[in-house]
């Protein structure tokens, strides 16, 4: 989530460098295996995250974040600290962003057949990512008032409790051999959870945490 930070943070070499975000890219699994140099930036980019998760400064950042997005407040601090390094970028590197950012791709795809499979990233594929979430939740947002969406959430919630759901009863049937959880443990932890996205349930949480769901609409 928090690329640029971590490119910038990262050893200045090609290896380096890709070696600072592979974790984001691939399983661990898939980098035990790589060489030495890139080893280091793998290395470099855990040491980060550790240092960044312990310092006060960033847990108070989390604690800013509303009770509601505080279980995600680690992710959501991530994102906002690299949006102010974006925006504040001549700070902290003598390299205009843009041609950093251009460099860095253009080492990646040097290197694309020295790194694991599942670590595919290209300027086309963020770009299309970001337009995708910007069309689709524009398009969502704009047939759906908060009430409709609300009304979806409930259906949702109902559909799940529903015995014969297929999904439930998939989840119950295949949920045992990948979780080592019973089904009986499953089921009760579907009732919990969905039991609230029901009617007054849901409508209880959101003024809780949000106030009235109305007012989201203003």
């Amino acid at each position: 989530m928090n690329w640029l930070a971590h490119l910038l943070l990262s050893e200045p070499t090609p290896a380096g460098r890709l070696g600072g975000i592979l974790p984001d890219l691939a399983p661990a699994s898939q980098l035990t295996d790589l060489r030495s140099e890139f080893q280091r930036g793998i290395r470099c980019h855990r040491l980060v995250d550790a240092y960044t998760d312990s310092h006060p400064i960033f847990r108070r950042s989390v604690q800013r974040c509303e009770p509601p997005f505080r279980r995600f407040g680690g992710i959501l601090v991530d994102v906002f600290y690299d949006h102010f390094l974006t925006c504040n970028w001549q700070a902290y590197s003598t390299t205009p962003r843009p041609e950093f950012v251009s460099e860095f791709y253009a080492t990646f795809a040097r290197h694309r057949a020295d790194l694991p499979p599942e670590a595919h990233l290209t300027p086309a594929m963020l770009t299309d990512a970001c337009l995708a979430l910007k069309r689709n939740r524009t398009q969502y947002l704009a047939v759906r008032d908060t009430p409709s969406i609300l009304r979806t959430l409930v259906r949702t919630g109902e559909d799940w409790l529903c015995e014969d759901y297929p999904y439930r009863k998939m989840a119950l049937a295949e949920g045992p051999a990948h979780t080592g959880f019973s089904a009986q443990t499953i089921a009760t932890g579907l009732d919990n959870f969905f039991r609230q996205l029901t009617g007054e349930n849901l409508e209880a949480l959101l003024a809780q945490e949000l106030g009235p769901s109305h007012r989201l609409d203003a």
